[in-house]
């Protein structure tokens, strides 16, 4: 539901000129320039369509995942991620790939075009038109929703998503 919600904020963003479909990732991430993450589409991202992974191929997301397998993102910062895209070699001929990570990176550049927050976003553009008060991208909404449980069956608490907001949200009970 949330790519399609973050989906949804691009193509609004897009409707109001804030921002334009095929505008490359370095547009807003100048930090990008002149690699292939930068070279990135936001229609190609949104679409799954970008050659980036399902997500960061690196030893310091895995290690992020080990060192803490109840909430294997909460130790992978933003700035970890742009290190890893400033990296990524790009892919010669890019075809559907689900990806986390060029979600990640959507939901960075929106919050570059629009000037604030994800979650302030999300809730402006999208939530609150449409009615839904007790949904959106904070923290803090997370403990009120219905308890997770891993394959076991055992109770797990609600991940820090981090650099991965983009990916994920969180609505309120009742």
């Amino acid at each position: 539901v949330t790519k399609a919600l973050v989906g949804s904020l691009l193509a609004r963003m897009d409707a109001q000129q804030q921002l334009h479909l095929d505008d490359t990732v370095e547009r807003w991430m100048p930090e990008l320039a002149g690699t292939p993450a930068g070279r990135l589409t936001l229609r190609s991202l949104a679409t799954h369509q970008s050659g980036l992974p399902r997500l960061p191929l690196s030893l310091r997301f895995l290690a992020s995942m080990l060192r803490d397998p109840g909430d294997p993102y909460r130790r992978y910062s933003q700035a970890d991620m742009l290190d890893w895209l400033r990296d990524w070699g790009g892919e010669a001929k890019p075809e559907f790939s689900y990806s986390n990570l060029g979600f990640a990176l959507l939901g960075q550049v929106l919050e570059r075009a629009g000037g604030q927050p994800l979650a302030a976003l999300m809730a402006a553009q999208i939530l609150r038109p449409a009615g839904a008060e007790g949904a959106g991208l904070e923290p803090e909404l997370a403990a009120a929703q219905v308890q997770g449980h891993d394959e076991r069956g055992r109770p797990t608490p609600a991940w820090t998503i981090g650099a991965f907001a983009a990916p994920w949200f969180h609505a309120k009970l009742g």
